[in-house]
């Protein structure tokens, strides 16, 4: 299906009632067009609700090609999680970090190292710790000197809304809201084909101008959003899924650092969350697994920082040393 017959096919007043047999035929032989047409019509959808939360909140939707670049190159991202390997890097693994593009998920304004961007998504109202962030240490002067961007996943409802308005006002002035298009398929054997087939819908801007891949995990998200802005590199630090500690709980200096007693981020300990099945598909190792293979399809890489993550047993370590020695 060509770019203008998917534009046309979602403006018809009739497109709509078509989508009940479509969903019926999800999981047949012409499963992968039903599943497109699908989830074209869900991303409109989100679409509307990032452009609604945008104006209620005063806070632009996501332009994703506008966003800047690190002396407008495309070579390496970092994504930065919250994993205890992050305490394995050193001054000169955060020289080299710096030295390109780095988003910090969630947690990380606990980390002393100024991300150039961060993402948050709506957190747990179990996780009372999470306002702390936006309340306390997104205020210190570090942030103030550097302003990152920021991207918040878009509100489920007013309650998130309103804790995204806590963010101080100098640095809302760089957030932006986004969302998410999510592939259907519910079987790991055409995962693949959908992971690449929305990918290619996307790139030509026919999923929602503010939206990037999901299923269920800010890191996801986020690789998507690389893959999209064409970095030929993509490395994920403190993405351990190991059942380990947190880089704060490791070093209990940082949150000495940030004038904190404690953080709790709301999950259970243990296995990650997004390595939990219940009632999902697929679990987060999965969904990356086929990223990967979008990735090598493009040219590019998926790596991942520590050998002690589990993501380890299927994408390759980043080589900090041969990248230290290069420079």
């Amino acid at each position: 299906m060509g770019n203008d017959s998917f534009d046309r096919w979602q403006a018809q007043e009739w497109a709509p009632k078509m989508i009940e047999p479509l969903r019926c035929l999800r999981d047949s032989r012409i499963g992968l067009v039903a599943r497109l047409l699908l989830a074209g019509h869900h991303a409109k959808g989100q679409q509307r609700l990032v452009d609604k939360w945008s104006a209620q909140l005063g806070i632009p939707a996501l332009e994703i090609k506008q966003l800047p670049r690190k002396n407008g190159t495309n070579s390496t991202l970092f994504i930065l999680g919250s994993g205890e390997s992050v305490e394995n890097l050193g001054p000169r693994e955060f020289a080299h970090i710096a030295e390109h593009f780095s988003i910090g998920i969630n947690a990380w304004p606990l980390h002393p190292f100024v991300a150039d961007v961060y993402a948050f998504e709506p957190f747990d109202t179990q996780s009372v710790d999470y306002m702390q962030l936006f309340n306390t240490v997104l205020r210190e002067g570090r942030f103030m000197e550097k302003k990152p961007e920021f991207l918040l996943f878009r509100p489920h409802n007013q309650i998130d809304a309103e804790r995204y308005l806590r963010i101080p006002e100098e640095l809302r002035e760089n957030a932006h809201l986004y969302g998410r298009f999510v592939p259907l398929t519910v079987d790991k054997k055409t995962l693949f084909g959908e992971v690449k087939a929305l990918n290619w819908l996307r790139e030509r801007n026919l999923l929602g101008r503010s939206l990037v891949m999901d299923l269920g995990a800010t890191v996801i998200r986020m690789v998507s959003l690389g893959l999209l802005l064409e970095y030929q590199n993509i490395v994920l630090i403190g993405v351990d899924l190991n059942g380990g500690t947190y880089f704060w709980e490791r070093n209990p200096h940082r949150l000495r650092q940030r004038g904190l007693a404690s953080f709790s981020p709301g999950h259970n300990r243990g296995v990650h969350e997004t390595m939990t099945r219940g009632e999902k598909a697929f679990v987060l190792t999965e969904v990356l697994a086929q990223l990967q293979r979008l990735a090598t399809l493009q040219g590019k890489t998926l790596s991942v920082g520590s050998a002690s993550s589990l993501l380890a047993e299927f994408l390759p370590v980043y080589a900090w040393e041969s990248e230290n020695s290069s420079r």
